[in-house]
């Protein structure tokens, strides 16, 4: 998601009294290779995976990586942002804009 969004949501959310729990998401959903490829930028790079159960290992080996991170990258993120649009008149940026 595009950092401006996000602060765009937050000073929108603290001028009303809006409650409840809003999901910010990019207006597209990409998955992790494609995020990977865009970020990159590029379609023609190669990616390499592990399987989760050894990715799970990997705070054991590398005690700097997080394992909540590990659990964030093995998961599905995505969420419907219609509700956030709705009660904060927001305008979502498409990453592929900016990146």
């Amino acid at each position: 998601m595009y950092l401006d969004d996000v602060v765009s949501a937050i000073v929108a959310a603290l001028g009303q009294r809006q409650d409840g729990i809003f999901d910010l998401t990019s207006p597209e959903c990409l998955s992790m290779d494609d995020l990977v490829k865009l970020l990159n930028r590029s379609q023609a790079i190669k990616l390499n995976r592990i399987p989760p159960f050894i990715a799970k290992l990997l705070p054991w080996v590398v005690p700097d990586l997080p394992a909540a991170l590990v659990d964030v990258m093995l998961a599905d993120s995505i969420g419907n942002p219609q509700r956030a649009i709705e009660a904060f008149n927001l305008g979502l940026t498409s990453l592929k804009q900016v990146w």
